[in-house]
């Protein structure tokens, strides 16, 4: 499986989850859930591209990469900001919009894109970011995944 590591981009991936949560949606409309959980599409889906805005802000003042695709590119280390509370506000802004996509949708069903994107970027982004990190920031990063979780 190491195959898929950093070979998607995340954006990508956000997509096709958003994707199968339409046709989910479509194929079992029945599964509505409660309609108090549809006014909260607004402020999931603001949080949801408000995280990745900031995180991406961030990276630029530190005069960094922040290339999905290529971790050991990486100049400087992000600790500050938003990044004091999750080590990953983009991807946790993308499972955000897919739960804005959900609560929208009303449909229980749609909640299966966004654990598919957890998963996957936790398994196929998150861990061999990590690893490579890691390798290039030793003990710093090391210190830094033992006070701030991957996600939040």
């Amino acid at each position: 499986m190491a195959v898929l590591e950093l070979k998607i981009y995340p954006l990508l991936v956000l997509l096709c989850c958003a994707f199968i949560n339409g046709v989910l949606a479509n194929y079992f409309p029945a599964t509505h859930f409660t309609t108090v959980l549809y006014f909260m599409w607004p402020g999931l889906l603001l949080c949801g591209l408000g995280l990745p805005l900031v995180g991406a802000w961030q990276f630029k003042q530190a005069q960094t990469t922040m290339q999905p695709n290529d971790p050991s590119q990486t100049t400087e280390l992000v600790t500050f900001g938003i990044y004091r509370f999750t080590r990953n506000p983009m991807y946790l802004g993308f499972a955000l919009i897919l739960l804005a996509q959900s609560c929208f949708l009303t449909n229980l069903y749609t909640l299966i894109g966004t654990v598919i994107f957890v998963v996957y970027i936790h398994r196929f982004q998150i861990i061999p970011e990590q690893r490579m990190l890691l390798n290039h920031f030793g003990q710093v990063y090391s210190d830094y995944m033992q006070r701030v979780r991957p996600w939040i």
